[in-house]
């Protein structure tokens, strides 16, 4: 990926700035390849070629009066360049999504303050351009938080519609199906496999470096490419966000979030609770239209303690319980538990800081899981638990390197034959320049 972004602020009147961005990218070229994906005929994961040159085209226009009122225009497009490649005439793919974003900010003297924000996205999408009709839809987000006494209270409501497809809005997705059944803390492990296979394509991260498209089925009734294929969104662990796994554009959601945090005694109680209500506004298709939609139940809360005895420490404590059921019999019932904390210690400031932590995730129930290249139902009834500890160490402003271990003990308890456990040591060396 190579590309730029240009970006100004004009100063229209004293109390008025006109904030404007443009970006580009090439995302692909033509017959090389960036990602993979799962081939159903063969059993396994190839490379995916581009057809054409593939590009990212976007940019940005907000005016408002600064710390206060701000409305903006968006736009962003991923397009295949069609004289392209060593087939021109190959299907072209083209996703671009239009947005208008509102926000309103109102001051109550020292630290007080009520902020309301909306957006609305329409997304056009087709997988042979020029031939194929633009598939649309839309998603609308609105929201508002209060912030008074060290405490924030916010209320959220977002919908985005099952055809809503914005390529260009993933961040730091990974494609669980080359990881399973669990992501390693740095890379791309597969740790089910004897021994672990590491895919090259994600040198030393656990994250897609690359946006990925789906084409679909380019020609013919069945030309679609939507959300609901399951080629068209790499797959996700469902035990650790089943609600909004590709964040807020997340296609197929009504969604209902409530949060609460605060601040108090400089940082020494520092506690959030969260409740999230979503729901599926139609039937996932790509399970079956018999399977009812799906509705979502988040409840989470933690808290954080930073305080020093001697030096620095900062303690975090957190606890999740996500449900997920469509109320059909025999169907998808499944729920999932994290309880996760931390520990970071500052040893020399700025400098050389230490930090150990604990993960443990427990889910069981029915729910349906990409395998083989389709949707079918599993039954779960799974564990897995992490400790690590690592610390890092700044040699100079530009230079730091770090070292951790972290353990992971999988215990699947309807098949206690099957638990195992992997160790994994990372080095981590950076230079800034």
């Amino acid at each position: 990926m190579s590309g730029g972004k240009a970006q100004t602020i004009m100063e229209l009147f004293d109390t008025v700035d006109v904030d404007i961005t443009l970006l580009g990218a090439r995302l692909g070229a033509a017959s090389k390849y960036n990602y993979q994906l799962y081939d159903p005929s063969s059993g396994i994961f190839v490379p995916f070629t581009y057809l054409h040159d593939q590009y990212l085209f976007g940019g940005s226009v907000s005016s408002g009066v600064p710390d206060m009122l701000k409305i903006g225009v968006n736009y962003t497009e991923i397009t295949d360049s069609k004289d392209t490649g060593s087939t021109p005439t190959a299907p072209s793919l083209d996703n671009y999504v239009t947005s208008v974003n509102g926000e309103l900010k109102l001051k109550f003297g020292e630290g007080s303050q009520a902020k309301v924000n909306a957006e609305f996205a329409d997304s056009h999408y087709t997988n042979n351009k020029w031939y194929q009709n633009y598939i649309t839809d839309t998603a609308i987000k609105a929201g508002a938080e209060a912030t008074f006494m060290n405490s924030t209270l916010s209320a959220s409501y977002s919908a985005v519609g099952n055809s809503y497809t914005a390529y260009a809005a993933q961040t730091r997705i990974y494609n669980f199906n080359i990881a399973v059944p669990y992501l390693t803390q740095n890379s791309m492990w597969n740790i089910a496999n004897k021994p672990p296979s590491y895919n090259m394509l994600y040198p030393f991260t656990q994250y897609n470096p690359t946006i990925n498209v789906s084409y679909g089925n380019p020609s013919g009734s069945a030309a679609t490419g939507l959300a609901y294929k399951a080629t068209n969104l790499l797959f996700y662990p469902i035990y650790e966000n089943n609600t909004m796994p590709y964040g807020d554009s997340t296609p197929n959601r009504d969604s209902l979030v409530l949060k609460y945090s605060g601040n108090y005694l400089d940082g020494l109680i520092q506690p959030s609770v969260k409740y999230q209500m979503a729901n599926e506004i139609v039937t996932n298709l790509a399970v079956t239209y018999t399977v009812k939609p799906r509705d979502f139940s988040v409840v989470e809360a933690g808290v954080k303690s930073e305080f020093t005895l001697g030096i620095p420490w900062a303690l975090t404590v957190g606890y999740k319980s996500e449900d997920t059921n469509n109320g059909q019999t025999n169907s998808i019932a499944f729920t999932s538990n994290t309880l996760d904390a931390g520990l970071e210690a500052t040893i020399i400031k700025k400098k050389l800081m230490a930090y150990v932590g604990y993960k443990d995730i427990a889910f069981n129930g029915t729910e349906y899981m990409l395998s083989s290249g389709s949707y079918s139902l599993f039954n779960f009834d799974d564990t897995i638990s992490s400790v690590g500890v690592g610390f890092e160490y700044n040699i100079a402003k530009p230079a730091v390197i770090g070292m951790s271990f972290t353990n992971t003990l999988l215990a699947f308890n309807k098949f206690p034959t099957a638990n195992y456990d992997a160790q994994e040591f990372d080095i981590k060396v950076s230079i800034s320049f």
